[in-house]
């Protein structure tokens, strides 16, 4: 019967000893992701890209629209909010694209927004990404972004994305749309 208690209690404290090990390795993963993530939220967009005081004489102004969207129904008509990170990508390995205007335009078709203050040069295979915050309703469940862009010389064709993520107590969401050429 000691023998038991013995290891009855050997096996506790190991499991204790295994619980508490495991709680702290655990707690500090969990400060390294946080740390990770503060790196990585989203500050002042495009703070490398090259400004441009005025853009290149030549080159032919594009215009891509993509949909976005600041909510969606679900459950009988209750709203999900969403938050939507636009991403601009320059996929020519040799040539800048310049960034003329980025437009955030509601459901009605009205510019909300000018996420683009002045024009920026997009180099070879770089990228820039816009937020449009999930407290911010304005765009409506059909709002979408206008790219204006240009290059100097023909480009491969630019990728433009909208990627959307919410959540609510239930259910977890996320949605990509790709830009569109437009007059």
């Amino acid at each position: 019967m000691a023998k038991e208690k013995f290891w009855v209690m050997w096996i506790a404290v190991a499991i204790i000893v295994t619980l508490v090990g495991t709680s702290i390795y655990l707690g500090t993963l969990v400060g390294k992701m946080e740390d990770m993530e503060d790196k990585l939220a989203f500050g002042q967009a495009n703070t490398s890209h090259r400004v441009l005081q005025e853009l290149p004489a030549t080159g032919e102004a594009h215009k891509s629209y993509i949909p976005s969207y600041s909510h969606v129904y679900g459950d009988g008509g209750k709203p999900l909010l969403l938050e939507t990170t636009l991403i601009l990508r320059n996929t020519d390995p040799e040539l800048p694209i310049q960034i003329i205007s980025v437009e955030y335009v509601d459901s009605r078709g009205s510019r909300i927004e000018q996420m683009v203050k002045q024009p920026i040069e997009l180099g070879p295979l770089a990228s820039a990404e816009y937020l449009a915050k999930k407290s911010d309703i304005r765009g409506g469940s059909g709002a979408s972004f206008v790219v204006t862009w240009q290059s100097e010389q023909p480009v491969a064709t630019p990728i433009f994305e909208a990627v959307m993520v919410g959540s609510s107590e239930y259910t977890e969401i996320s949605v990509t749309s790709r830009g569109q050429a437009v007059r």
